[in-house]
């Protein structure tokens, strides 16, 4: 008997593996090629945690990219004088220490009248300021729309959530009566949030109580700000954050880390707790420590413009290509249009100070 002759099939062929060279790259894809260097994703994301001035979200992703670009070009120009990375240094961290240390606002810097005055007023509300009070509010909203809801949905929903208020500022007072008192620090009049007597165990038991009853309600939510008194003279028509007058008027008597609430306000239900208070300001340049303060800060300005010219000069001269097709995808055609062509970035929008 002869047997037929077979062959075994031939092997089903592994699931294709991605190297990890690979995998790496594509969860870290590049944005842009800077002369022998690559621009990476993960080093826009991080500058972009970085960027404070911008006017806008495509402002921001933009001075992004343009920061990480400069980044790997003076990192280049550290190696020709030899300066290093600090062990652990991300490469943002790396090229700011750099160029901070080359041009520092912190010596003597020149610094004229007009330079001086322009500064005052551009954070004057840091110096001239009602007083103002900083509170953990948990705020109980019925309606979250602008435009408001029916009166009687209103007064249902206030009606079903009192209880559960009511219940809230019971437990924290409960809850604060067993720590150690505040004492005569509860009763300062300026007090910054970090040097709050209430910081260290009042604020972390505060969010804990509202995010277990965020759990149960979804109409709790946790606020924490800043408002500024209504009625303060001299401050008539000035456009500071206000509060709704049941709040400003029950936190007026509140000592440091002290309940107040359940209150009916413009928002719904509040329970709130003081955390940071300060006095009336209403300081200007012929004030020694103000003015002091203003020209570090008109230097600090004038160091991080250098720096920022120093970085476009560097782009200048480069050779750029982006990754258009991925930055139009991640981040839109608009920041793609706010980026200096390809080839070189002689028509440069502008790199925020700082960066």
């Amino acid at each position: 008997m002869l047997l037929a002759c077979q062959r075994e099939p031939p092997p089903k062929p592994a699931p294709a593996q991605v190297a990890p060279a690979t995998a790496a790259k594509a969860a870290d894809p590049n944005i842009a090629q800077v002369d022998l260097s690559t621009v990476h994703l993960s080093q826009v994301q991080e500058r972009l945690g970085q960027t404070v001035h911008a006017e806008n979200q495509d402002t921001a992703v933009a001075e992004a990219i343009l920061a990480a670009a400069t980044d790997v070009l003076v990192v280049r120009k550290m190696a020709v004088l030899h300066e290093l990375p600090l062990p652990g240094e991300r490469l943002w961290q790396t090229t700011d220490r750099f160029l901070a240390a080359v041009w520092s606002g912190k010596g003597h810097c020149s610094i004229g009248s007009p330079d001086l005055h322009w500064t005052y007023l551009r954070d004057v509300g840091r110096y001239k300021h009602p007083a103002s009070t900083t509170v953990w509010d948990a705020q109980f909203v019925c309606c979250d729309t602008t435009a408001g809801c029916p009166l009687l949905e209103e007064e249902a929903c206030r009606k079903r959530l009192r209880p559960m208020a009511t219940q809230l500022a019971a437990d924290l007072r409960a809850s604060f009566a067993k720590m150690p008192a505040l004492g005569p620090a509860a009763d300062a009049t300026t007090t910054t949030i970090d040097d709050s007597p209430a910081r260290a165990q009042r604020v972390p038991e505060f969010e804990a109580r509202v995010a277990a009853g965020t759990d149960r309600e979804p109409k709790l939510q946790l606020r924490r700000y800043t408002f500024f008194a209504s009625r303060e003279p001299g401050f008539e028509k000035a456009r500071f954050r206000k509060t709704d007058p049941a709040m400003e008027a029950a936190t007026a008597k509140l000592r440091l880390g002290e309940i107040a609430g359940p209150m009916d306000t413009a928002w719904g239900l509040d329970v709130v707790m003081v955390v940071a208070r300060e006095p009336r300001k209403f300081g200007g340049l012929d004030d020694p420590a103000i003015r002091e303060e203003v020209s570090h800060q008109a230097c600090e300005d004038a160091a991080q413009q250098e720096r920022s010219a120093y970085r476009q000069k560097l782009l200048a001269a480069a050779h750029v290509v982006w990754n258009k097709p991925l930055i139009a995808k991640m981040f839109g055609k608009k920041v793609l249009a706010l980026l200096p062509p390809d080839a070189t970035a002689r028509e440069l929008p502008h790199i925020p100070p700082g960066m």
